[in-house]
């Protein structure tokens, strides 16, 4: 079919659970699939791309690839790394002609986050609802991230405002989507939101807990064990 012009590496699940619970092979297949799966791809076709001095490379990280919470554990952290993957090669690869870009879905509605909703324990809904709980059709969301492309954006937009003003204040040294006088004159009401943003979010977090331990108590009581319960397989 000829040289790829554009390499989209997408490829990633999620298989929430907690931590105690889940089995070590999960975190495993998260990082192959999630983080060594786009790695591999982008090794396939940079050589050509840099041959030709052409080239985009756009890497789907994630919403919990800026923020993690729980029931993530075994997920979060393979975003987080193509996230510093994404950096690190978008500095090589200045001056080559060949530029690289990175996405960051929110929750989409497609076959894998059902999937996905199938395994998340009460912490991890818990956290998801205080942090807004919508659901992006994947046109959206798709959208969105190629009118960022077009218009050479590193930090790809979703259609979640309120992610991409947290993208925008975990920027650090790649370039900041946001001008700078907008992002000086944003930054005190960033911070406050973010502060308010985390306690809402760890107080969910402790009432999911807490309301889980009261029913595995009521649970023993009646010779139904622990109530603990394996997820993500």
């Amino acid at each position: 079919m000829g040289p790829v012009d554009v390499l989209i590496a997408n490829a990633g699940s999620s298989e929430p659970g907690r931590f105690v619970d889940q089995d070590p092979q999960i975190f495993e297949r998260a990082m192959r699939l999630n983080y060594f799966g786009s790695l591999n791809a982008v090794r396939c076709v940079l050589p050509q791309m840099l041959e030709r001095a052409s080239g985009k490379i756009v890497l789907v990280a994630s919403a919990a690839g800026v923020c993690g919470f729980a029931g993530f554990t075994s997920y979060s952290p393979t975003k987080w790394a193509l996230r510093g993957f994404s950096d690190c090669l978008r500095n090589e690869l200045l001056g080559t002609g060949v530029t690289v870009h990175c996405a960051y879905p929110p929750d989409t509605d497609t076959p894998g986050f059902a999937r996905e909703n199938l395994t998340k324990p009460p912490e991890c809904h818990a956290a998801s609802r205080a942090a807004g709980d919508s659901l992006y059709s994947a046109e959206s969301v798709a959208e969105s991230a190629l009118w960022s492309l077009e218009r050479g954006k590193y930090h790809l937009s979703s259609p979640d405002f309120g992610q991409n003003l947290l993208v925008a204040a975990m920027a650090g040294l790649s370039p900041h989507p946001l001008p700078l006088l907008v992002e000086f004159f944003l930054a005190p009401v960033l911070a406050v939101t973010m502060r308010v943003f985390g306690m809402i979010v760890d107080r969910a977090s402790r009432r999911a807990v807490e309301a889980r331990k009261k029913e595995e108590g009521s649970g023993s009581g009646s010779g139904s064990g622990s109530g603990r319960r394996a997820h993500g397989e």
